[in-house]
């Protein structure tokens, strides 16, 4: 009985952990955006660089755990 609740403690905190990292993405990507528009509105090159244009793309939580879902051995 307490290990199941010890189970359902761990699944919580981990969906917790989730929702948390989710949204610590969609600001640092915000972030990112902005300081991009200051980089472009100073006219740097850095503004246009190739990983940063990779970054500032929103995170896909649906896509990311298809992804997951593919790569990962299936549980037996």
């Amino acid at each position: 009985m307490s290990q199941t609740r010890a189970t359902k403690q761990a699944d919580a905190r981990s969906h917790l952990d989730l929702q948390i990292n989710l949204l610590a993405e969609q600001e640092s990507t915000k972030m990112l955006q902005m300081l991009r528009s200051l980089c472009e509105f100073h006219k740097l090159g850095i503004a246009r660089d190739e990983e940063i244009e990779a970054l500032i793309q929103p995170t896909q939580p649906k896509e990311l755990l298809k992804d997951l879902q593919d790569k990962l051995p299936a549980d037996n």
